[in-house]
Order: structure tokens, then sequence, then C-alpha cells
């Protein structure tokens, strides 16, 4: 006879439609019996699995945003940016740009183009960007500053002679050439046509405080480039002047 208490017992049969069986699959999970039903009591136990599951699809969601172009959102308190930095360092190259922006800089919507927010000044994120460069060794960068900023004054813009302080020691022993702005941002647009570029959003609001960097290969300098296209030209010209037989 059903239970006056019980809602899932069908009416005038005493029988309940909804039942599992207590089969365990090789996977851990409750098997359920053919023609039964799952009821809600016994449901619960799927609970911590399916909120398991969706706990991992959301750690992952960072990942995802880090295999194409996009932008990563960052943490305002922590230091999720520095491991997004090191992961798209990571997966750069030959004639990729890195671009640690002030924070005015245009968002860019251009394909190819990475961004991650940092929430931190220029000169911290310019160290963890050496860091995470000499832990690849596959590339080393050529390092841009505006032509500006040297002539920027403190009156028109509070706190740039203490910048242009920090800056020269947070490049360390890297040498930094000067151009116009526009030429550096002309530069970029360039290289965007064919090759990915990593902006860095900061926190430093500053005229002109932008750093770019070219990607070069780090195993392969200017002079290496410049000898062995002597050497090559050098060679045809011998091949050139040695007589046919």
């Amino acid at each position: 006879m059903a239970h006056s208490g019980d809602p899932f017992t069908r009416p005038g049969t005493g029988v309940s439609p909804l039942r599992i069986s207590d089969g365990v699959d090789g996977c851990g999970c409750h098997r359920r019996a053919s023609g039964s039903r799952l009821t809600p009591g016994n449901g619960r136990h799927l609970l911590p699995a399916v909120r398991d599951w969706v706990h991992g699809v959301f750690s992952m969601l960072p990942v995802f945003l880090l295999g194409g172009c996009g932008v990563w959102p960052g943490s305002s308190g922590g230091n999720g940016w520095k491991a997004a930095v090191e992961v798209q360092t990571a997966q750069l190259g030959y004639g990729n740009w890195i671009v640690i922006a002030e924070s005015s800089f245009p968002a860019h919507s251009r394909p190819g183009t990475r961004q991650v927010n940092s929430y931190q000044p220029i000169p911290v994120v310019l160290d963890e960007v050496f860091r995470c460069l000499e832990r690849t060794e596959h590339v080393r960068p050529k390092i841009f500053i505006p032509r500006e900023l040297g002539a920027v004054e403190n009156d028109f813009a509070p706190g740039v002679d203490s910048y242009r302080a920090e800056l020269k020691s947070a490049l360390h022993a890297y040498e930094a050439t000067e151009l116009d702005q526009d030429s550096l941002i002309t530069l970029v647009q360039d290289a965007q046509r064919s090759f990915d570029v990593l902006v860095i959003r900061t926190t430093t609001a500053l005229p002109y405080s932008c750093v770019f960097m070219e990607l070069q290969p780090g195993y392969w300098d200017g002079e290496s480039e410049q000898r062995l296209r002597e050497r090559m030209s050098r060679q045809q010209r011998e091949k050139l002047a040695t007589p046919r037989p």
C-alpha cells in the first residue's frame, strides 16, 4: 500500500514509477536500470560530479582565451597577468612585437592582436617581460621608446621625471632606440599584417611612456647576419669570376 506522504507513488498501485538500480559502472557512476527513472533523492549523488565538472570548465576558460587572439582580463589584485604574459611570450617568435602600453593606449580590434590587462605600472611589467623572454631564450627584444618622452616636462605631466628614472633602471643593460611615436605605431601596424602583436596594458598614465619591443632571434644577431650576407656575396663574386672550362 502507498505511503500517504510519498509524492512519487502511483495512485492506487502502491508502486513508485521512479526507481534506480544500485549497480555501479566502471567509472564509479550509478547505472540506471532498464525502464527505471531517477528519483530526485537518489540523484543527489550526481551533484558533486556536476559541480566539479562546471568548476573544471570555468577554470579552463583562461587557457581558451590564451589559445587565440583576444583579451586576457588579468586580475586587479593578483598575479594572473604574469601567467598570461609568460604563456603569450612563449608563443611569440621572430617578427612579433610586444607593446607595454600606457593606460590610454587604444584597444585594437585587428586580428592578430593579443591583449593582456596587467593592472601594474610599466616598469613592473617591463621587468616581468624581460624575465619571461630570458626564460624562452629563442628570442631577444629590440627595444624602442618614443622620442617625445625625453622632451615631456614634469610641470605638464607630473611624475614623468620619476618615470624616466624608473624606466632607465627597469631596462637593465638593454639599449633602447628612440623614434617618434607615430613611426613606432606605423611599424607595429605594418607588423600586424603578417605577425601577432602582444599589447600589455598598464596603469601608467603618462604621455609617450609606452615601450615597444621587436622580437629578434635569440641565437642570431644583426652582426652575424651581416657577416653571413657578406660571405655569401663574396662567394657569388668568386664564382662569377672563375673562368669556365
